[in-house]
């Protein structure tokens, strides 16, 4: 019996490249059967579940998301198997498209192999992340002897340290953009509130730097600017909270060296390659948690196993690093 991560992981790789139109209606299909049909309201469960499964299938590598002018495309990311970083007994997990078929054969390899296999349910992290697949051995070559065996890459450099290291940062990304004197467009329009990290209806003054929000009135679609001094760039929004987090000295990260989890405001997700840094240290789904003390009140993604270098890098590259971590 698969879960409905499972599902949905095995028909985008059916598919391997996708539309977000016909991703919508599969992961409708999906959700329509898992329940009650009498009790299904698709508008209950749409955008944020939705955008959730696609972020964590990304995170742990199961897919691609390309945005372009003809909209959302979704492509399953050849199948892999990445070292995840620590100490002990070299471990490896299963990232990219996959099928039962295929599950089958890697059971079928790692059998009698030396390597240990362990597939684990994701569901009560997220109804829609697929199974976690692992590998041990004492040996990293018999990982990939098992790798080599079914015809899939064995990654023995963890790519949760190379994306760390490889993605652009904050600043980079603010210096590739076109920056230019306009003026506001007469759209609807809301502005990103710093302290509750959620976009507001305008005030009656605004912040010199900021992060806006504008409604197309045609189609209904937002985009996205940042403003800093008189001037203005389009944004992508993920760079563009943390931008303007950076730009306030908010800290909104968290990290325990003791038990390696960090916690991310579930309302400013983490952009592509560095959530994907985060979610490869382990394999795991992120955990959506509610946190109720006084200085950290709010909904977090919790990612597991994080190094402390791993974090501090990605924290870096963000402006997040507390002062005095650096």
């Amino acid at each position: 019996m698969y879960d409905n991560g499972d599902i949905l992981l095995f028909t985008l790789s059916a598919w391997r490249h996708t539309s977000w139109r016909q991703f919508k209606q599969c992961f409708d299909e999906i959700q329509r059967r898992s329940v009650d049909a009498s009790g299904y309201d698709p508008t209950e469960v749409a955008t944020s579940h939705r955008w959730r499964a696609l972020r964590e299938l990304s995170a742990l590598g199961h897919i691609d998301l390309q945005f372009g002018q003809d909209g959302i495309r979704v492509s399953a990311a050849p199948p892999v198997l990445a070292t995840v970083p620590g100490f002990g007994t070299p471990k490896a997990v299963l990232c990219g498209a996959r099928s039962p078929n295929f599950i089958e054969e890697l059971q079928a390899a790692s059998a009698g192999s030396g390597v240990e296999l362990a597939i684990e349910s994701q569901s009560i992290a997220n109804l829609y992340a697929p199974s976690r697949v692992e590998l041990r051995a004492e040996d990293p070559a018999r990982i990939k002897f098992v790798a080599d065996s079914i015809g899939i890459q064995y990654m023995a450099k963890s790519p949760a340290r190379l994306l760390a290291h490889v993605s652009i940062s904050l600043s980079e990304y603010l210096q590739n953009l076109e920056w230019s004197y306009v003026r506001e467009i007469n759209w609807r329009c809301e502005d990103f509130d710093t302290i509750r990290l959620q976009f507001r209806p305008l005030g009656e003054s605004r912040a010199q730097r900021r992060l806006s929000r504008y409604q197309n009135p045609a189609t209904t679609v937002w985009y996205y600017r940042l403003w800093q001094d008189g001037q203005s760039a389009e944004v992508d929004l993920d760079w563009g909270r943390y931008a303007v987090l950076a730009m306030e000295s908010r800290r909104v990260m968290r990290h325990s060296p003791v038990d390696r989890k960090v916690l991310v405001p579930y309302a400013v997700p983490l952009p592509t390659l560095l959530a994907r840094a985060f979610g490869l240290c382990s394999g795991h789904c992120p955990t959506l948690t509610e946190i109720v003390c006084s200085n950290l009140a709010g909904r977090y993604l919790e990612y597991r196993d994080v190094p402390s270098s791993i974090f501090n890098k990605v924290a870096s590259k963000l402006e997040q690093i507390m002062p005095h971590s650096r």
